[in-house]
């Protein structure tokens, strides 16, 4: 089983790892012919054309996607997507009425770009693949929804650099719910997501070892609540081999960073999101405008780490490695705030990363996706020694 990054080194392209994710092009089983195209690939910004060529003839190799049936539908919208394992579109799908997959095979490139906001080039390229070739709809029939802003369109240039904050009185507890509740607000959310889920209240703590290369795909992994995991969570949301393939991606808000002083396991995490909370609140306190200027990014997962991805240039802006995470765990007092740990190489000093998603099972979610990660990780070190 390779993943993007393993396919390209072997063909000795490497350095195009992140051109290729941050775009969509993030899983090797959807990778094929029919998927990947020149003109495609030089427009995410590869200008060599015998690098092109390369890539576009090692993805001759790889299975091509094999296009739905016509007279033969997926049951549902949600299924077919998680077959493309782009179910995190769904939601997006639903809100704009394409909740049968006979509106769904009516969907073109301009609809997914303009009308669904799919942004991401390879995600597109998947998707018109797998509807396959059909007829030409009259574009006097063809009717375009308005989009619904959902919030997520953050510009992400407008960065908010987060300095150490000053301690706030019992009123801050007042503002913080407010906080809150505009970040649920500002991303269509409903507002009783705010109680607590002890089963989502999931932390991790990883056992560092050093990331190598999966040589087949006999990995076998235990059950959230036999690894290093609390909580009663019996099944993983995803088969292995889409975070070793692939990998999972998560639209959120990043708060910043915060020095961990001294690493006390998931205390040191959950300090960190209390430490920039208190910072958003101050700044709350002096402008409303705050909750705009958090920068929205993506988060991929998988089982090598964690690219944060700008949400509008479809560049990666930092790239973590799996052994360089630790104490990954959601916000005791408002579990849609989530963060990790990581060590910088150069310096050994410690970097708590805080964020927030719309929900507290998003949150949850990615933090089961995080514990995946790791065990996938763990588990393929075991298996190389």
């Amino acid at each position: 089983i390779h993943g993007v990054g393993e396919w390209l080194e072997i063909i000795g392209l490497g350095q195009y790892e992140n051109t290729l994710i941050a775009n969509g092009f993030d899983d090797t089983d959807f990778l094929g012919s029919n998927i990947l195209e020149d003109s495609e690939i030089e427009g995410i910004g590869i200008k060599d054309m015998l690098h092109r060529k390369r890539i576009l003839e090692s993805s001759k190799l790889l299975p091509p996607l094999k296009p739905i049936d016509q007279n033969k539908l997926p049951t549902s919208v949600e299924d077919w997507l998680k077959s493309l394992r782009l179910e995190h579109y769904y939601d997006t799908f639903k809100s704009h009425g394409y909740d049968s997959m006979e509106r769904v095979v009516k969907l073109w490139e301009l609809e997914l770009s303009t009308v669904l906001d799919i942004s991401s080039v390879g995600h597109r390229r998947r998707i018109l693949a797998s509807l396959g070739d059909r007829p030409a709809i009259d574009k006097k029939e063809t009717t375009l929804q308005t989009p619904v802003n959902d919030g997520e369109d953050t510009p992400s240039q407008n960065s908010l650099v987060m300095t150490d904050g000053q301690d706030s009185d019992e009123s801050s507890k007042q503002v913080c719910r407010i906080l809150f509740i505009c970040s649920e607000m500002n991303r269509g959310s409903k507002r009783n997501n705010i109680f607590k889920t002890d089963d989502l209240k999931v932390t991790f703590h990883l056992i560092c070892f050093q990331s190598q290369s999966i040589k087949d795909s006999t990995i076998h992994i235990r059950p959230p609540h036999l690894a290093h995991t609390t909580g009663s969570i019996r099944h993983w949301r995803h088969r292995p081999e889409v975070l070793i393939k692939g990998c999972c991606n998560y639209t959120s808000q990043y708060l910043g960073s915060t020095l961990v002083k001294e690493l006390n396991g998931p205390e040191s995490t959950q300090a960190g999101i209390a430490k920039l909370k208190l910072i958003c609140i101050f700044l709350l306190q002096k402008s409303s405008d705050v909750i705009a200027k958090i920068p929205t990014i993506m988060l991929s997962i998988s089982y090598r780490g964690v690219k944060f991805i700008d949400a509008k240039s479809k560049k990666v802006i930092c790239d973590h490695e799996i052994a360089n995470i630790f104490c990954a765990c959601q916000d005791a007092e408002h579990l849609n705030f989530f963060a990790y740990i990581t060590k910088d190489r150069e310096t050994a000093k410690h970097y708590c990363h805080v964020f927030s998603v719309r929900s507290l099972e998003l949150a949850g979610e990615i933090i089961l996706t995080l514990g995946e990660a790791f065990e996938i990780a763990y588990q393929m070190a075991l298996k190389e020694k």
